[in-house]
Parts: C-alpha cells; sequence; structure tokens
C-alpha cells in the first residue's frame, strides 16, 4: 500500500526581472547610422504627405482659375489671338467681367473681348485670388468711347470683318458706326472681337 502526502505549495516571491538601458555613445557608429536613417525616413515620409496635399491644393485651385482673373493679375508682355483674325500683343492694363484693356504700341489702347479670345501666350498662370467684380464692362466701355468723342476706331468682328470709323451711339445690344469709307452699320455687340483706339485714357 501506497500513502501519498500532499505537499503546500508557495508562491515564489516575485523577482526582478534584469533590464538594462544603453545610451547611443559616439563609439557605436552602427546604431547611430540606423538611427540617422530611420528619422530620415520618418521625415522623408512627413514631407512627401505635405507635397501630396499641398499639390491637391494648388490643382483645386487651379481647376477654377478664369483666363480673365489670370489676365488681371500678368504685367508680362502678352499676345492674344481672337476671332476674326486679330491679335494684339501688348501690355494689360486693366480688366472688366468681360473685357481686358491692352497698350500697345503707339500708344493705341485695344478692347478685346474676353469671349473671342482663342489662344493666348506669355501669361503666367497663378492662383486665383479673391477680387471684388470689376465695374468695367464691354458695353460700358464701348460707351466711354461714344462719350469722350475720340474719333476714329478700329472695329474687327468675330467673322473678319474689319472697319475704321466713329462710334454713333451705342444701344442694348448693338453699336451704330459712322465708317470712313461711307455709310452707317450696326454691329452686333456680341460679334465684335477687338476695338482700336487711339487714346490711352480709357484705360481707368
Amino acid at each position: 500500500m501506497t500513502v501519498e502526502f500532499p505537499r503546500w505549495l508557495q508562491a515564489k516571491p516575485p523577482a526582478s526581472l534584469p533590464c538594462t538601458t544603453r545610451t547611443i555613445s559616439s563609439g557605436d557608429a552602427r546604431l547611430s547610422q540606423l538611427w540617422e536613417a530611420a528619422e530620415a525616413s520618418l521625415q522623408t515620409e512627413v514631407s512627401l504627405e505635405v507635397l501630396a496635399e499641398a499639390s491637391s491644393i494648388a490643382d483645386a485651385e487651379r481647376a477654377r482659375t478664369r483666363m480673365i482673373d489670370t489676365l488681371s493679375l500678368t504685367g508680362a508682355r502678352l499676345s492674344l489671338a481672337c476671332q476674326g483674325g486679330v491679335t494684339v500683343i501688348g501690355h494689360v492694363v486693366s480688366s472688366g467681367s468681360d473685357l481686358v484693356l491692352v497698350e500697345h504700341e503707339r500708344q493705341q489702347l485695344t478692347g478685346i473681348a474676353v469671349s473671342s479670345l482663342i489662344r493666348v501666350s506669355g501669361v503666367d498662370h497663378r492662383l486665383p485670388q479673391e477680387s471684388p467684380t470689376a465695374p468695367l464692362t464691354w458695353t460700358r466701355w464701348l460707351r466711354s468711347i461714344n462719350n469722350q468723342k475720340l474719333g476714329t476706331v478700329r472695329i474687327v468682328t468675330s467673322d473678319g470683318w474689319v472697319t475704321h470709323g466713329e462710334i454713333r451711339y451705342v444701344g442694348a445690344d448693338f453699336i451704330r458706326v459712322a465708317e470712313n469709307r461711307g455709310g452707317e452699320t450696326d454691329v452686333m455687340i456680341t460679334s465684335i472681337s477687338a476695338v482700336t483706339v487711339s487714346s490711352v485714357r480709357l484705360s481707368e
């Protein structure tokens, strides 16, 4: 016969785990290099994220940029090709909601309907800036020519028709022109690509 006597199990007293800390010293070249590489990698990731976010914001801003907003910010010499076969080269001195005024050689000023623009060269595209709508409009500018009695102007329409004459009056959607070659002609405002005058007083 076998007799077993139970033994009382006692929990072992808690023992501290061995733990050591080590400071990277100048002698630990390999560890120092690994640390610097990890830090540089993290910095690169952060920089790429920031750049990606900035690029997305810039793309969204450019997507809502209108040509008229860009032209009003540009001080460079531009080449603007319009319907009717007219090309105007000069500096934009003013712009409105639907036209730009370009000063060029011989102190001439040409008003161009934005709707007639086909190509523009030399523009420095910048992000749009919030600004109040300019009070100058195509019809208002044509009326200012008539009111100032500036004499002969050059008119080009979208179909290539060109005439020199004086603006008699400006209607709601047309102008009456007394042509130098004789006779008077009514021209629809929406068909006019460019009007050139020999004065820069209209830049305001």
